[in-house]
């Protein structure tokens, strides 16, 4: 795996400590990644995903999906986020 540069990595933190912590009602739909648009090489590993994904996006917390402002959260050793959205995916369908 490559190292970041210095710049990376503060642009990473950046993202991560502005948005972290911003209320759902303050985001504007048009000013947030499509999450379509989103595109990740899977042949990363998976670190190297997980930094893809941090540089390609503008908030790592919230995105547009089909118009509607989804947060996203993250936890360390915890379920993998494609796991999180094919339950959250199921719950929809079964109710």
């Amino acid at each position: 795996m490559r190292s970041l540069s210095l710049e990376e990595q503060k642009e990473i933190e950046s993202k991560i400590n502005n948005y972290k912590s911003m209320n759902i009602k303050n985001i504007n739909v048009s000013e947030i990644d499509n999450i379509d648009n989103i595109k990740i090489d899977e042949n990363l590993e998976p670190e190297e995903r997980v930094i893809d994904f941090l540089k390609k996006v503008s908030n790592p917390y919230f995105f547009n999906i089909d118009g509607y402002v989804v947060k996203f959260s993250y936890q360390e050793n915890g379920v993998e986020a494609e796991d999180c959205i094919h339950n959250a995916i199921k719950q929809i369908i079964n109710k």
